[in-house]
């Protein structure tokens, strides 16, 4: 059993993370495969969106597992 302190560590480190990659992606990676420029603004403004709509996500189907 995962204390809640461990639980805490886990989930700031799949967080940063996930925000990190995200943020590379969004910077380089797009821009590269589809040649639409973007802002180190625009860039942490879509990492942002998309970090929320994952934690979101996570802790809905984590929600749905506990209950089985």
């Amino acid at each position: 059993m995962q204390t809640k302190l461990m639980s805490l560590v886990e989930t700031i480190c799949n967080v940063g993370s996930g925000v990190l990659i995200a943020w590379i992606v969004t910077l380089y990676l797009i821009p590269w495969m589809l040649g639409v420029e973007v802002s180190n603004a625009t860039a942490l403004e879509i990492t942002i969106i998309y970090t929320m709509i994952s934690m979101a996500r996570s802790f809905i189907w984590r929600r749905i597992f506990n209950g089985r």
